[in-house]
């Protein structure tokens, strides 16, 4: 089927019915996009430190994967966290991936570290990853890094519905539109 990564679903909720059509592409395009503007140091506003090193993200893409980053964005905190005390490295590498790819492949080694780290921050897709690898079944039921990215869209789209992580605001012909301003990039 050309166009559609999957066959329409039908989502029926008390009052209504939904269709929902998904664009082969689509999620691709929107986390290569957010990857290249992480990349290339635009639109992103937060910053985590940890160690000698700062990274700088998208807020509402990290709130969309994890609950702590959620809460400093609905509360507004602006400025920027420290990690230190908190996770490694690689825990909190392992994690800033997953959210801008969606592939998460923790041997048994790295695992603990990085449930370590899922479990500070509040991540629990990446924290069930990491525990199916401890106990030895991290094929079974697996979402694929595709699958991933379409969990974490459906997210931004929840929090957008619920209007958390506005920060810009268009207006056109007498119309005012808010919403997200990398999203909208």
């Amino acid at each position: 089927m050309t166009g559609v990564e999957k066959l329409p679903e039908v989502m029926e909720t008390p009052t209504e019915q939904q269709l929902e059509l998904r664009s082969e592409g689509h999620a691709e395009g929107f986390f290569t996009a957010a990857l290249q503007l992480r990349e290339q140091d635009l639109l992103v506003d937060t910053a985590v430190t940890l160690g000698q090193k700062d990274y700088k993200a998208h807020s509402i893409l990290l709130a969309a994967v994890s609950s702590v980053f959620l809460q400093r964005l609905e509360s507004g905190v602006q400025e920027g966290m420290n990690l230190d005390s908190v996770t490694t490295p690689s825990g909190w590498e392992a994690i800033l991936n997953f959210a801008y790819t969606g592939e998460l492949e923790p041997t048994p080694i790295m695992a603990e570290d990085i449930l370590d780290a899922a479990e500070a921050l509040g991540v629990p897709r990446v924290a069930e990853i990491c525990k199916a690898v401890l106990i030895g079944t991290e094929n079974e039921g697996r979402l694929s890094p595709v699958e991933e990215k379409w969990k974490t869209l459906q997210r931004l789209e929840e929090l957008y519905n619920e209007g958390i992580g506005w920060d810009t605001e268009l207006k056109a012909e007498g119309d005012t539109f808010r919403g997200i301003g990398y999203v909208l990039v």
